[in-house]
C-alpha cells in the first residue's frame, strides 16, 4: 500500500513539474524575437497515423502530409513494406508516434467528483468504470480530462473507445514492428487512450530537442538573474570582512589614544604635584650657574634637585646656587675630581627647592 501511495505521489509530482516546464517554456518562447522564433520548432515532433472512415493519412506535424493511402481495408496485410519503411525512416527517439482516430469512434461522458480525487482521477474512474459505461472494463480503452473545478467539486470528461474499433490497427502496426506512443482523436489531441503497457517503451528522460533548447534558455535566464545576486552576496561578505577589520583597527587605535590620555594624565598629575614647574626650575638654574659650567645629569623629585657636571670652580657652585631665591641647602654630595680631558672639576651637588613661582 505504501509503495502504491509513493508511486502515485511521484507521478503527481512529475506531472505538475512537466506542466510547469511547459508553461514557462511557452512563456519564454512568446517573448523571443521573431528572427529567433522562425528558426525554433515549438512543440514535440509527431508522426501521426490519421485513420478516418475513408482513408489513412500519415502526417509529420512539422512538415505536413507525407502520404495519403486513400481507400483501405482494415487488414494487416494492407500495411505493405513501403508504409512501414516510410514510418521507420521518419521515426527517431525524439518523435512521438500518434494513432489518431475519427471523433465518432470515441464516446465521451461528463463526470462529477469531489475535488480531493484530482490527483487520482484515472484510478478512481477505473474502479467505477462500469458505472459510467455499458461495456466491460477489459474491452475498452479510456482516458479522462479535467475541464474545470472549484473548491469542492471537480468536473471532468470521460473518453472511451471500444477495443474492436482500434485493436486491429494497433496489432497490424505491431506486427510490422511499430508501436504507438499515443491514441487520440482529431478534436481531443491532449488525451491518450492507449494503455501504458501498450505504448512504445522510451527512456523516462527523453527530451525533445526544442524543449532542450528552451531549457537551456531558461537556464541562461536563471543564471542572468542569479549572477548579480551571487555577486552582491559575495560583495556583502567581503564588505563585512573589511568592516570587521576596520572595527578591529579602530578599537586598536582607540586603545592607543586611551593609553596616551592616561599617560598624559599621569604626567600632568606628576607635574602638578611639584612645588615649581620643571621648566621654570631648569631656566632659573641655568641663569644661576656660570657660563663655564655644564650640567650632564639633572634629577628633580619634587623637593630636591641633584645635578652632575663639570665647572672651572666646582667648590664655588654651592654658594652660587644658595644665592638663588629658589634654592637652599646646597651641598657637595661626592668628592670633586679633575677631569683629564677638559681640565675642569667634576661635581655632584644637591639642593632643595624652597618656593614656587
Amino acid at each position: 500500500m505504501f509503495a502504491d501511495d509513493a508511486s502515485k505521489a511521484s507521478a503527481s509530482i512529475i506531472r505538475r513539474t512537466t506542466q510547469a516546464l511547459q508553461y514557462w517554456g511557452d512563456a519564454l518562447v512568446s517573448v523571443l524575437p521573431e528572427a529567433v522564433k522562425s528558426n525554433l520548432i515549438v512543440g514535440e515532433e509527431q508522426l501521426i497515423v490519421d485513420v478516418q472512415s475513408d482513408r489513412i493519412t500519415i502526417v509529420d506535424n512539422q512538415h505536413g502530409e507525407l502520404v495519403n493511402l486513400g481507400a483501405f481495408e482494415r487488414q494487416a496485410e494492407y500495411f505493405d513494406n513501403d508504409v512501414v519503411t516510410l514510418l521507420k525512416a521518419k521515426m527517431n527517439p525524439d518523435s512521438e508516434l500518434v494513432l489518431r482516430v475519427a471523433n465518432e469512434t470515441v464516446l465521451s461522458k461528463p463526470l462529477d467528483f469531489p475535488v480531493s480525487i484530482a490527483d487520482n482521477l484515472n484510478q478512481t474512474v477505473w474502479y467505477e468504470i462500469e458505472k459510467h459505461t455499458p461495456f466491460d472494463k477489459n474491452s475498452i480503452y479510456f482516458d479522462t480530462k479535467i475541464e474545470r473545478k472549484n473548491e469542492e467539486r471537480l468536473f471532468a470528461r470521460l473518453f472511451i473507445v471500444h477495443q474492436s474499433q482500434v485493436q486491429m490497427l494497433i496489432d497490424a502496426f505491431a506486427q510490422a514492428g511499430i508501436l504507438f506512443d499515443k491514441l487520440c482523436t482529431i478534436d481531443e489531441t491532449n488525451i491518450n487512450l492507449l494503455p501504458v503497457a501498450s505504448r512504445r517503451k522510451q527512456s523516462f528522460f527523453r527530451f525533445n530537442k526544442n524543449w532542450l533548447l528552451i531549457g537551456v534558455l531558461c537556464l541562461l535566464v536563471a543564471i542572468l538573474f542569479a549572477v548579480p545576486a551571487a555577486f552582491k552576496r559575495l560583495s556583502a561578505i567581503k564588505l563585512n570582512e573589511r568592516v570587521l577589520q576596520l572595527q578591529a583597527g579602530a578599537e586598536g587605535e582607540a586603545l592607543l589614544w586611551q593609553q596616551r590620555d592616561e599617560a598624559e594624565q599621569v604626567m600632568t598629575s606628576f607635574l602638578a604635584s611639584r612645588p615649581i614647574a620643571f621648566a621654570t626650575l631648569y631656566e632659573a638654574l641655568a641663569r644661576q650657574l656660570p657660563d663655564d659650567t655644564w650640567v650632564n645629569d639633572f634629577i628633580y623629585d619634587g623637593k630636591q634637585v641633584k645635578i652632575k657636571g663639570e665647572s672651572l670652580d666646582a667648590a664655588g657652585l654651592v654658594a652660587t646656587i644658595n644665592a638663588s631665591p629658589l634654592f637652599t641647602n646646597g651641598q657637595i654630595l661626592s668628592p670633586i675630581v679633575r677631569a683629564r680631558q677638559s681640565g675642569k672639576d667634576r661635581f655632584y651637588i644637591g639642593f632643595d627647592v624652597i618656593q614656587a613661582q
